[in-house]
């Protein structure tokens, strides 16, 4: 068996090697059960499957790693139905296939599926890393708003803006889209490092969209909501204030309203959410340094009138473009 091996070596777990692999397991078991021992010099399974298995294994590892090294660009003028990249679905669709190959072989020796999680490790982060590539021109813009040390953030603050007011674009939502699925559905339940980098990117990517549609509201003095509420006095009455908060407004309806045709609803929610605490700190804000020097610009009821409304607002815009 041994010199048929090396003069034949099988390429993969294919069926008739499965076959093999069982008939000579099952004779193992039989001679236990039937308390023999085994023959000195004969054939044992795992042992004389174990070295292949480990090529296999790289072998696929490496013909998908090299598939995610030539894939640079997002595929142009194909979707899928999750709004996903269908690089990524075609990627994990044949991590699945090169993985069941191997059922037969992780039921039968469950220690092999080290050598399988191992690889499978590997071949997601080199996903991961593809889709960053490939979308690198949409994720660039965001990493100003993903400072890694504090004072990465003095640096931001310093270097020069675009004025032009930031839209999410699709293919951002493509990204994103992709990275929560993987999140949701293909990670499942692994305890290896991927699930925790991939939810740490998201988070960050999804926050610093949130910062660049709050720069939206920065950037012009019609929009800031603490230049509004400083400029607002406590005898106006609520028709004034809502003159006062009607640019922003339009602003925050049409950030909002662009969202939906770009993520899916999950990622839409959260990211009207984060939108909406960061509105809501602002005046929070203005309302703790009110409080600080005895509300001398506006009573306390008229603030948390204003976040009040804002928090009406974006439960009534999200509820809609929801529905």
């Amino acid at each position: 068996m041994s010199n048929m091996k090396i003069l034949r070596p099988p390429s993969s777990p294919q069926p008739h090697v499965n076959e093999l692999l069982i008939a000579i397991a099952d004779s193992e078991r039989d001679l236990d059960l039937w308390k023999i021992s085994p023959v000195e010099g004969g054939v044992e399974a795992r042992g004389l499957f174990h070295s292949y298995i480990i090529v296999w294994v790289q072998d696929i590892e490496l013909n998908l790693l090299e598939l995610c090294k030539a894939e640079k660009v997002p595929w142009a003028g194909v979707t899928t139905n999750q709004a996903t990249s269908p690089f990524a679905e075609e990627m994990y669709d044949k991590m699945k296939d090169y993985l069941i190959g191997y059922e037969m072989v992780i039921n039968r020796w469950p220690q092999c599926s080290l050598i399988l999680e191992t690889a499978a490790a590997n071949m997601e982060r080199a996903i991961i890393k593809a889709l960053e590539k490939q979308y690198s021109d949409i994720l660039t813009p965001l990493k100003d708003n993903i400072p890694k040390r504090l004072n990465m953030h003095v640096q931001m603050l310093t270097r020069t803006q675009s004025n032009a007011p930031y839209s999410a674009p699709n293919q951002l939502g493509t990204f994103l889209n992709t990275i929560k699925r993987i999140i949701d559905v293909f990670l499942g339940e692994q305890t290896n490092g991927i699930p925790v980098l991939l939810k740490t990117n998201y988070k960050n990517y999804l926050q610093a969209t949130v910062e660049k549609l709050v720069n939206n509201m920065q950037a012009n003095r019609g929009t800031r909501l603490k230049r509004i509420l400083e400029e607002i006095k406590e005898e106006d009455g609520e028709a004034d204030v809502s003159e006062r908060m009607q640019m922003m407004m339009s602003q925050l309806t049409e950030n909002i309203s662009n969202m939906p045709g770009v993520f899916s609803s999950r990622i839409f929610v959260a990211a009207s959410r984060g939108l909406w605490d960061r509105v809501g700190q602002i005046v929070l804000s203005f309302l703790r340094a009110e409080r600080r020097t005895g509300f001398g610009k506006m009573a306390p009821a008229m603030l948390l009138g204003i976040l009040e409304s804002l928090a009406l607002f974006f439960t009534y815009h999200v509820a809609k473009e929801c529905n």
